[in-house]
């Protein structure tokens, strides 16, 4: 393949003048947000973003006009301890929908004891979802496509 950086920093080099030339915010990314937030619902569409502040790069997460200091960053230790307690099924049931229950489950996985590649954990029950988030997706997913309550980007 012609042009692929040899080393890691050129790498970086490379991706970093990409950011900068061919990323720009515009009418489809504001369509793209909304409907994220037309299919997750308020809460979800919240924190897809806390979680899109932690990972893009700064670059993009000013276009996207993202807050420098992500509000999900502290609850992330209260995942890693549900984790190690064994109890993160709780959280996922609380925020995930409860109709993609088998694909999210398939994704947990846990190391496989003879030290191979890990494999897809079963036998986990998710709770049912909250009453609420029917509710949640009707309040911001109305009928005719509009995503009232629901801020717009930019």
């Amino acid at each position: 393949v012609k042009e692929l950086p040899e080393t890691f920093e050129e790498w970086r080099k490379m991706r970093q003048a990409h950011l900068h030339q061919n990323l720009q915010y515009s009418c489809f990314t504001n369509d793209l947000f909304s409907q994220y937030c037309k299919h997750l619902g308020m809460v979800r569409y919240q924190i897809l973003l806390q979680v899109q502040t932690l990972i893009v790069p700064q670059h993009v997460g000013k276009l996207l006009g993202f807050r420098t200091i992500p509000v999900l960053r502290p609850l992330l230790g209260l995942y890693k301890l549900s984790r190690s307690m064994k109890l993160d099924y709780l959280l996922k049931a609380l925020i995930l929908p409860f109709r993609y229950k088998n694909e999210i489950k398939s994704l947990d996985i846990v190391p496989a004891k003879t030290g191979s590649w890990p494999l897809p954990e079963r036998g986990r029950n998710l709770t049912s979802p909250l009453p609420a988030d029917a509710a949640l997706y009707k309040a911001h997913a109305h009928r005719d496509g509009s995503t009232q309550g629901c801020p717009r980007r930019h």
